[in-house]
């Protein structure tokens, strides 16, 4: 108080400088389209997994105990990283360092990703074959395994049906069943047409595509190269007009390619026994009818043969229609020399049409035909024939009511008609011919309206014995529209 005296307290006060953490592990890890086979402990620093070969993606997800540490995934720093698994063992890494960077903990994913393996092999019982009313058919595979499938001939997707072993289903329409394996791969399909009625009607019989082998001449071609038959006497002027020529029948086709070329050969019945070059009276050498040749390359937007003027190709009214689609129309008439024979493409609305782009002559795409008149290559002709014996005056349009005899064994003969279509001009190769396939039908007019078709169709002859309005003694298949739902006749693969 006096001021005499001075006593200096003093407090010494601490603060502790930022603790730097040195944990360096992970709280939490975890696999997207993928499951850790061990259960996640931040001790633990090795784990494994293992994905089908369908998986095509997996994400790697971790998390820290300290949100200061680093991760670096797979050499870079994140916290997550996608990837596609190679088939086998995949490492992946994750370094995960401290905050005060003197601690590193390394874990590990060991990922296996199995191979492809050997297809499931599917089965359907009946056979890819024809029907006349309906059909009942078996899928089944082996060894069992989820697959998926589709009725319409569109490729399935993950959405579309699923079965694992078997699966039987009725059907009353033409249908191709697409079956493929659960990695949407290693596709199969099976075709059913509807309208083929006996035995003597097939497409694709035993499975036959055609044959990789270039054609040089007749004596090229074999059996086992028939992609679709008919019969012999089945076009509408056996039913009436039996009196008129030429006889636009169709008995069989057959197909081959090579690298450059797509081979088709149709044989056409000579009943007539008029078959020679030039004559008016033979469908293979005639001048006026025109023939043409329907293809689904697949390359294509679909149309149904019709051009924006709702007309077929090759006429001034609505004739016929590929009710199953097509992208590809080869016109020409039998005779060679005639006309302007021209190959067609749809454009992009699927319309065929005159203009340059989607209409090219025989000779600027280097289309080719050949006639082997009154020589062929199928081993039997055969026929339906009336009670009597008749080719011609048949009555009912039901083709199994018939006898069918072979009209090569009583001496008839049918003439070769080849023609050779550049793959090039179809927009295709080899490679993709023989992977995807392709689809095709020939067939005939009586000017307009389609006469007889391969793959063989029941509106070839639907108003058969209906009297022609121009004429009372001919056919009114003349002048009706068909629309053909046969599915084609595949090249290549089925």
């Amino acid at each position: 108080e006096d001021g005499t005296s001075v006593k200096n307290y003093s407090v010494a006060i601490t603060r502790a400088s930022q603790e730097i953490s040195n944990d360096a592990t992970l709280s939490s890890l975890s696999l997207t389209n993928a499951t850790l086979a061990e259960t996640f402990d931040k001790t633990k620093l090795a784990y494994t997994s293992s994905v089908p070969y369908a998986t095509t993606s997996v994400t790697v997800n971790t998390s820290t105990t300290n949100l200061a540490a680093t991760v670096k995934i797979a050499g870079t720093v994140r916290t997550s990283y996608t990837f596609t698994p190679a088939v086998g063992l995949n490492t992946i890494n994750i370094d995960v360092t401290a905050e005060d960077g003197t601690t590193v903990k390394n874990y590990s994913v060991a990922l296996t990703r199995a191979s492809q393996g050997t297809a499931p092999i599917v089965t359907a019982s009946p056979a890819s074959t024809n029907f006349t009313d309906s059909i009942t058919v078996t899928l089944s595979v082996n060894p069992s395994t989820t697959i998926y499938y589709t009725t319409n001939g569109d490729a399935p997707s993950t959405s579309s049906s699923v079965y694992s072993s078997s699966l039987t289903f009725t059907s009353t329409t033409t249908l191709k069943t697409y079956v493929v394996k659960d990695s949407l791969s290693d596709t199969k399909t099976f075709t059913y047409t509807k309208g083929s009625p006996s035995a003597y009607y097939a497409t694709n019989p035993n499975g036959q595509v055609g044959k990789n082998k270039t054609i040089t001449g007749l004596s090229d071609w074999s059996e086992n190269m028939k992609i679709a038959q008919g019969a012999a006497d089945d076009a509408p002027r056996a039913w009436r007009g039996f009196h008129e020529t030429p006889d636009p029948d169709l008995y069989a086709m057959f197909a081959a390619w090579d690298n450059t070329n797509l081979y088709l050969m149709v044989e056409i019945p000579n009943v007539d026994e008029a078959d020679t070059i030039d004559n008016d009276k033979s469908y293979a050498g005639s001048q006026f009818l025109p023939m043409g040749w329907a293809i689904n390359t697949g390359k294509r937007k679909t149309g149904t043969g019709l051009m924006a003027d709702g007309f077929s190709v090759w006429t001034k009214v609505k004739a016929y229609s590929f009710a199953n689609g097509i992208d590809t129309m080869v016109m020409h008439h039998p005779r060679l020399k005639i006309g302007e024979p021209s190959i067609f493409t749809t454009d992009d609305s699927g319309y065929f049409s005159y203009n340059k782009t989607n209409c090219i002559g025989f000779v600027a795409a280097g289309i080719t035909r050949n006639v082997y008149f009154n020589q062929s290559v199928s081993t039997n002709m055969w026929a339906g024939v009336t009670s009597s014996g008749d080719l011609g005056g048949k009555v009912s349009t039901d083709v199994n009511s018939y006898t069918y005899v072979d009209l090569k064994a009583q001496g008839k003969k049918a003439s070769a008609y080849q023609i050779t279509i550049p793959l090039a001009a179809l927009g295709i190769d080899k490679a993709y011919l023989e992977s995807t396939g392709i689809g095709v039908a020939v067939f005939s007019t009586y000017g307009e309206s389609t006469m007889d078709v391969l793959p063989w169709d029941p509106s070839m002859i639907n108003k058969a014995t209906d009297a022609y309005s121009k004429d009372p003694s001919s056919s009114a298949e003349k002048e009706d529209f068909d629309e053909i739902t046969a599915a084609l006749a595949r090249i290549g693969k089925l």
